[in-house]
């Protein structure tokens, strides 16, 4: 699937938008669809290329005025409700010919979309064929941290191309980047969303806020969950409470032997951390009656497969449960929904924000060489904001140095499951509710 089936969509509000504004020696100028909702400006181009010496100088340096964007999405498997991320990637592209076009450059990106069915092997065959094959020069994705875990080293030795996540949120990722660069002085993999360090701290601010001390979390035994359950009960413990951690095998078709080591911790709440088969987990905990405690969930249960069953959904409501997720802007989401007719699925504008990152990165550096791609992205990352925000980046781990978070529940509106932002949690303001919501 490339950047051509995004036309074919029928978009007729993104027509709309081309409203011209400015007439001058013959050339119309328009303000960017994005730019209307707040998102990237078509000047950070413009930027890039002048930092980089020049349009002539980058078109030497890069070759091509074809720039190739490769994209791992979960369209299938145990993330296959996240397979809507692709539009994102779509829209940026799309944003970012569109300026080309405005700034009268020879520049088009191309897009390759490449479904990893969730599996870590699968992203790694996958990022091979886009490479090779479709001699992309830089690669967006892939959505999980196991995936990105087993790319790491491939990408730097073999592939040897940027590739930035903007899901993978596990910290024992972050701690790998930040060794392969401590031993070799450079890492091409980067992101654009920070790890669960932070998340950790907002899940257990809200957990910590309404007096619950003793917590067991249960979570997939991968490196998304190991990670976020390390950080969770370092942040918990240090507020005073003790974590008991459950891991399951993300792989089995029952989790009951998991599920019936709960009630032996006698905990006040209960953390669910899980992809996909959370509809299994939580029917499967509804039959032990596992519904007598309160209920957390970290960011990747946030979508479809949560609220799929009716019954559990209606058992969700009901309960007040609370979760944390990376806050998304309403002007993302006002803008998508007005390209698309709904909502965004979780992450869709880091990704959007990953695709124009590694663009300006190869702008800025002249060329495709990913060493000088590395220190491009970096400093090109503290001039840009997109709609996920400021995307200055720490080089140790080359991740954004903050991120904020949303607290969200689940309600029944007009006959349907619905999630709805009730709180905010930052680094500097920490956490802030908008309604008073105790679990039941």
């Amino acid at each position: 699937m490339g950047f051509p089936s995004l036309w074919r969509r029928g978009m007729k509000s993104y027509a709309a938008l081309l409203l011209l504004t400015l007439l001058a020696g013959g050339v119309a100028f328009a303000m960017a669809p994005q730019e209307k909702y707040g998102g990237p400006s078509c000047d950070y181009i413009k930027m890039a290329i002048e930092r980089a010496g020049g349009l002539e100088k980058v078109k030497e340096g890069l070759g091509t005025t074809t720039i190739k964007i490769g994209a791992l999405i979960p369209m299938s498997g145990a993330l296959a409700s996240f397979a809507e991320e692709r539009y994102a990637a779509q829209l940026a592209v799309r944003d970012l010919n569109y300026c080309f076009e405005q700034l009268q450059l020879p520049f088009k990106i191309e897009l390759y979309i490449e479904d990893t069915q969730t599996m870590p092997q699968v992203a790694l065959e996958k990022a091979r064929k886009l490479v090779n094959v479709n001699g992309v020069h830089m690669i967006v994705g892939p959505a999980t941290s196991a995936a990105v875990g087993t790319l790491q080293d491939v990408i730097n030795n073999e592939l040897k191309v940027i590739l930035m996540s903007h899901s993978s949120t596990s910290p024992l990722v972050r701690f790998n980047n930040r060794e392969f660069i401590k031993n070799n002085g450079y890492s091409y993999v980067f992101f654009s969303v920070s790890s669960d360090l932070f998340q950790a701290r907002a899940l257990a601010s809200v957990v910590e806020s309404l007096g619950y001390k003793n917590v067991v979390f249960f979570y997939r035994n991968d490196d998304y969950g190991k990670g976020f359950a390390m950080a969770f009960k370092q942040a918990f413990e240090e507020m005073g409470g003790k974590a008991h951690l459950i891991p399951y095998d993300p792989n089995a078709r029952s989790y009951l032997a998991e599920l019936r080591a709960i009630p032996t911790y006698n905990p006040d709440a209960i953390v669910w951390l899980a992809f996909d088969e959370i509809k299994v987990i939580l029917k499967q905990a509804l039959t032990l009656g596992l519904q007598k405690y309160p209920w957390f969930f970290t960011e990747a249960v946030k979508g479809p497969a949560l609220v799929a069953d009716p019954v559990v959904a209606k058992v969700l409501a009901t309960k007040n449960v609370l979760g944390t997720a990376v806050y998304t802007t309403s002007n993302f989401i006002q803008y998508y929904e007005s390209v698309y007719g709904r909502a965004p699925v979780e992450f869709s504008d880091t990704l959007y924000d990953a695709v124009w990152l590694v663009t300006l990165g190869a702008l800025r550096a002249g060329c495709f060489n990913p060493n000088v791609m590395s220190r491009a992205i970096i400093e090109m990352s503290y001039v840009y904001k997109g709609f996920s925000g400021d995307k200055s980046m720490n080089a140790i781990y080359q991740e954004p140095l903050t991120t904020s978070y949303s607290i969200w529940t689940v309600r029944i509106v007009d006959g349907k499951p619905v999630f709805v932002d009730v709180g905010f949690w930052s680094p500097d303001k920490g956490l802030v509710m908008k309604e008073n919501i105790t679990p039941r």
